[in-house]
């Protein structure tokens, strides 16, 4: 079973190798060694070189390939005795294999293979994906068998992805790692060959390109333009952090060329805020008044509206005023004719004798006593009160306010305060 670490290292370097970072430090690269004379530049490029071992029989058989050919080396007894001893820093130093990778090449009829079609979704997480569901994909558990992967070319509209699923017991490969345990040599990974060796293909070894091999038993990996990549690295890091340290630091020191700003106006703005608060203030004790005014009915225009009214013979000894409501009582040569004269004014509604008409004896006058509602939108005229709402307003502001502020200074100020 692979580790997490083998896994997070494979998905990240696949990335890697597919970005668009990779090209652009291969292209610079090249470049740049071809600037180099030919002496040094060979000494930073990476050999496309591999040392091949391959099981068979009671063989061991090594083979040597570059970037586009392969060939046959020596064969070896496989015996772990005779691997220890073999002198692998000669066959290094012959072959200019110091850079290149090993590679165990194991026998297909020792492999498992599945081909699988799985949800396009599982794309991104084959390994955790494999990981968790190799029991119930394969015979076998995960802690039974190494595995790998390769995935095939699919048609991305389908919604599914082509797998070929590669197993191999821990017990085989861990048999013919341990050969090479005791001796030089550092394997990198252990492939499968795609076919069986046959005497006229001893030349040739075509792979699957997995491997089995757990990240712990590899050996280091050559690393390709790693000074160039380290250096083209830290460059585009301070590419990208330079340029935002400035714009940073001159956004900071325009944010304290502001606060000065403001700490030279902010009596003016400690001025401006409290005559804003003064104003609400104001503008709330008038609307208070001509709140109260608009919904009490005043007396004056009562006893006005009623001494228009009432005949000469009849007047008002009593007047009561609760909200709306209003009593009238008095004397009159004829209190019965009263009500309809007060119900039909325009002033006056739900007229209605409060109590009997009973005669006074003194005058020998009728003593009534009226009930009535009172309309206050007609005895209290709204529009005559907004002219004094607007005058009292720009009057208080006008004799309490000892500031005198540019309108534009005023907005400016709220603005930057705003900024900040």
């Amino acid at each position: 079973m692979f580790l997490h670490g083998h896994e997070a290292y494979k998905k990240t370097y696949t990335r890697y190798k597919s970005s668009a970072f990779y090209a652009f430090f291969v292209w610079w690269g090249n470049a740049l060694l071809s600037m180099l004379p030919e002496k040094y530049s060979q000494k930073f490029k990476t050999k496309n070189q591999c040392l091949i071992i391959r099981f068979h029989e009671e063989e061991i058989m090594l083979f040597y390939k570059d970037r586009n050919t392969q060939h046959y080396i020596e064969s070896i007894a496989a015996d772990k005795e005779v691997v220890s001893h073999y002198d692998w820093n000669h066959l290094s130093i012959k072959y200019k294999l110091k850079n290149s990778t090993t590679t165990l090449v194991l026998e297909p009829d020792q492999l498992l293979h599945y081909r699988l079609q799985l949800p396009k979704q599982t794309e991104k997480n084959l390994d955790s994906f494999f990981r968790y569901e190799i029991d119930r994909l394969t015979p076998f558990t995960a802690d039974d068998v190494y595995y790998d992967y390769t995935l095939l070319p699919s048609n991305k509209n389908e919604g599914k992805i082509s797998v070929d699923l590669f197993l191999i017991k821990q017990e085989t490969v861990d048999n013919s790692v341990d050969y090479f345990a005791s001796s030089e040599l550092r394997l990198d990974s252990v492939d499968a060959a795609k076919s069986v060796l046959t005497d006229n293909a001893n030349n040739r070894i075509e792979t699957l390109s997995v491997n089995f091999l757990p990240m712990e038993k590899r050996g280091e990996s050559p690393q390709r333009f790693l000074w160039i990549n380290v250096a083209a690295t830290i460059l585009a890091i301070c590419l990208v952090v330079f340029p935002q340290q400035y714009s940073l630091q001159i956004k900071q020191k325009k944010i304290q060329q502001k606060q000065r700003y403001l700490a030279v106006q902010q009596p003016s703005i400690s001025n401006i805020i409290a005559l804003k608060k003064q104003l609400a203030s104001i503008k709330e004790s008038v609307n208070f008044v001509m709140k109260k005014k608009l919904n009490s009915p005043s007396p004056s225009k009562i006893l006005d509206k009623i001494t228009q009214i009432l005949p000469d013979h009849s007047y008002v000894k009593d007047l009561t005023i609760n909200k709306d409501s209003l009593i009238i009582s008095g004397l009159s040569h004829s209190a019965s004719n009263l009500i309809p004269l007060l119900d039909k004014a325009t002033w006056f509604d739900e007229v209605s004798l409060r109590e009997p008409i009973t005669i006074d004896r003194e005058s020998q006058k009728e003593r009534y006593s009226i009930k009535m509602k009172t309309r206050l939108k007609l005895l209290n005229n709204s529009e005559e009160l907004a002219p004094i709402l607007s005058s009292n307003s720009h009057d208080s502001i006008n004799e309490n306010s000892s500031l005198s502020t540019n309108e534009e200074d005023v907005e400016s100020l709220d603005n930057t305060v705003g900024d900040i």
